[in-house]
Parts: structure tokens; C-alpha cells; sequence
């Protein structure tokens, strides 16, 4: 998914299915973040902390493989785990993260976001499978395509996509720069 619409109302709509959720997330510091946690709370949800225990991806990896849902936003990156590739024209690391666990699981990728559409109301924009074969060529290639599609949906809701710092500025140790209000 990306930082786009509002995802949360599409983790609601996906914990109606009645399967497991894993959500992967970095820690909130922020002062919604209670908010944000109840508005989270459901028995199918679970948050897995993004970069937390080196054993998360194991426990992602058998949850797919038990038909379990697993979402991951794939607008931003953090930590070691990312590509350069071009967005809207300019370099921009993406993670690579939800690639290589969709390639070692065979489950396939859907882009998925809510926009809003008015007052109370939503639009749910789905975009795939994607299927990501063996070997790391793959990975880049799916990424690419997700690229693409990405630039598709932020093309139709440019206002909605949430990016609170410039994705494109990288700071000198080769990391997006920092989240920052506005």
C-alpha cells in the first residue's frame, strides 16, 4: 500500500474478511499515535514492528504461507533493504523488502488504497497481482511495475498521497531524508 488516502479505513474493510492481518509498521513517536492504534484495534489485526526483531520476516514468510493477509507500505523506505529507481522521473529508493517476502512465499502483491472521496466516503483502488519470480532480476522488475503503478494512483490523487518529506532529497549517507510535519 502506500502513505495515500486513508489506509486505515482499508484495514477495516480487510479485517471484515475474517482472516489474520499483519500490519508492518515503524514505531509512532508522534502524539496521535494512541489514535492511530485504536483506530488499528481489531482481533484480526496484529502489528509486526518494521525493522524490530530479526525474526519478523520469518513470522511474515509463515503467515502468507498460511493464507494469512500482510500489508506493508511500499512508498518509503528504511533501513538497508531498498532500490533506486526512478519515480515520476527522478531517483527515489523504494524498499525491496515486500518483494523478496512475496518471492519467497509465491503470495502475490496487490497495490491497494483508499482514497477519499467526501465526507464519509471511499474509494477502494486495487492494481495487480503481481507475481514476482525467482532470482534478484526479478525483484528489480517488480519493482519497476510497482513503480509505475504507484505514479498511475498518485497521478489520479496527487493531493491524497501523504509524503511529509521530499522523497527524492537523499541525504548524504544514501537515505531518503527524514519524516518531517507539514
Amino acid at each position: 500500500t502506500l502513505h495515500l488516502g486513508s489506509w486505515e479505513v482499508g484495514l477495516a474493510c480487510l479485517s471484515l474478511l475474517g482472516r489474520p492481518v499483519s500490519v508492518v509498521l515503524l514505531p509512532e513517536e508522534h502524539d496521535a499515535a494512541p489514535l492511530a492504534r485504536r483506530a488499528r484495534a481489531h482481533p484480526c489485526v496484529r502489528t509486526v514492528a518494521a525493522g524490530g526483531s530479526a525474526w519478523n520476516g520469518l513470522e511474515l514468510l509463515l503467515a502468507l504461507r498460511r493464507g494469512e493477509i500482510v500489508t506493508m507500505q511500499g512508498d518509503r523506505s528504511f533501513g538497508a533493504e531498498s532500490r533506486r529507481l526512478p519515480l515520476f522521473g527522478a531517483p527515489v529508493d523504494l524498499p525491496s523488502g515486500p518483494f523478496a517476502l512475496a518471492q519467497a512465499s509465491g503470495a502475490p502483491l496487490l497495490l491497494v488504497c483508499v482514497p477519499i472521496r467526501g465526507h464519509s466516503r471511499y474509494l477502494m483502488h486495487l492494481d495487480g497481482p503481481l507475481a514476482v519470480g525467482p532470482g534478484a532480476e526479478a525483484i528489480d522488475a517488480a519493482l519497476m511495475d510497482f513503480a509505475r503503478r504507484v505514479e498511475r494512483v498518485v497521478r489520479l490523487y496527487p493531493t491524497q498521497w501523504f509524503n511529509f518529506y521530499d522523497v527524492w532529497e537523499v541525504t548524504p549517507g544514501g537515505s531518503p531524508s527524514s519524516p518531517r510535519a507539514g
